[in-house]
């Protein structure tokens, strides 16, 4: 019974953890990045390929060695909070699809470019840049 009580202990954390954590659009936390969704694949440090035993495998490792009463756990409150949630989205084929989805769409497109050089040579700058002339009339 005491297992069940640590476990509803990490939960109850875990919840008041989310409502503590600005959401949406501009919130800024520890692993902001542009679309403010952390890498769950790294949490885990698994591939994107991974298959469910693999991510699987590798929560259960890291559950172990974050554990709060195993030797040696470093910082486990804000870890496993992490490692728990990246697993409760990737665990869920549904929800690591649309994850995969999300993140696709907010990784930055590469837009190749070509550059063409000058015909004869240095022939100065592109834009020619000159004073504004206004035009006339009755106001002036």
């Amino acid at each position: 019974m005491a297992g069940h009580a640590h476990g509803a202990a990490l939960a109850a954390m875990f919840l008041s953890e989310r409502r503590r954590r600005p959401s949406g659009p501009g919130a800024a936390g520890a692993e902001a990045t542009m679309t403010d969704t952390p890498d769950y694949y790294a949490t885990l440090h698994v591939r994107p390929e991974a298959s469910q035993q693999d991510i699987s495998r590798a929560y259960r490792a890291l559950m172990r060695s974050h554990h709060p009463d195993m030797e040696g756990a470093t910082d486990p409150e804000g870890e496993l909070l992490r490692i728990m949630q990246a697993f409760s989205v990737l665990r869920d084929p549904q929800r690591r699809a649309a994850y995969d989805k999300q993140q696709a769409a907010s990784r930055p497109r590469v837009i190749p470019v070509r550059k063409v050089p000058a015909r004869g040579g240095a022939s100065g700058p592109a834009i020619r840049v000159t004073p504004v002339r206004w035009e006339s009339g009755p106001w002036s």
